[in-house]
């Protein structure tokens, strides 16, 4: 094919086949630069924080259920009502989870919020009866129900946490295979345009020193008197 194109057409081969090549290259690129962009901001302005933010949250409400009982053993009712203090930045801790790129759409954080909310009112409740001396069959059974609550949010934090440190991992699995494939890709273009580049080189070089040859000759048929046909 490419011996029987104009000799200008032979000669611009070259420059358009390297045009595509880089042009391919560079579409390829930018797509995979832009996935590895997102996953990357994924990683550091979504799963990081928030497995920042529910390892946070199983510390402060060890730390919520440590208040409840220093307030019991001392039978104090204020130190019971400071406990809102933690309860509230709990909540704020909560709605920074919500918040999160990733968190937006997790129900799980959804699932503790209520947990959390239930388990306190149920904590509070409980903790005041028994710093009002107030010890009933039903205070022991709600006393019962609020460790079986505080376990579960518990549980429910470490399901959490080791579910978004292994998405974080897939994420970055993720980026590190999309970096390996779109080199994968551009190497091996760049490797097939410059194979195509050598063999149509090679074609070209030949058709253009045959037809030089041509002209040669013709040339010096002229130079001889003898008449072109």
């Amino acid at each position: 094919m490419l011996q029987n194109l104009k000799i200008k057409h032979k000669l611009l081969f070259s420059p358009i086949l390297f045009v595509v090549v880089i042009l391919v290259v560079f579409v390829i690129f930018q797509f995979t630069n832009s996935n590895s962009k997102l996953l990357l901001n994924n990683i550091q302005k979504g799963y990081v924080p928030y497995v920042e933010i529910a390892s946070n949250l199983s510390y402060e409400l060890i730390n919520l259920q440590r208040e409840f009982q220093d307030a019991v053993a001392a039978a104090d009712e204020e130190k019971l009502q400071s406990t809102n203090e933690k309860y509230k930045l709990i909540q704020l801790m909560l709605d920074s989870a919500k918040n999160n790129i990733i968190g937006k759409n997790n129900s799980e954080i959804l699932k503790i919020e209520k947990q959390f909310e239930n388990y306190y009112k149920l904590a509070l409740s409980t903790s005041g009866a028994m710093v009002s001396g107030k010890f009933t069959e039903e205070l022991s059974n709600d006393i019962n129900r609020m460790v079986t609550e505080f376990n579960a949010i518990k549980e429910s934090l470490n399901e959490l946490i080791a579910h978004s440190k292994q998405e974080t991992s897939n994420a970055f699995s993720s980026t590190v295979k999309n970096f390996n494939t779109s080199f994968g890709i551009i190497f091996s273009i760049l490797l097939a345009g410059l194979v195509v580049f050598l063999i149509s080189s090679f074609i070209i070089i030949k058709s253009l020193n045959q037809s030089l040859g041509i002209l040669r000759k013709k040339l010096t048929l002229l130079s001889e008197g003898n008449l072109i046909r």
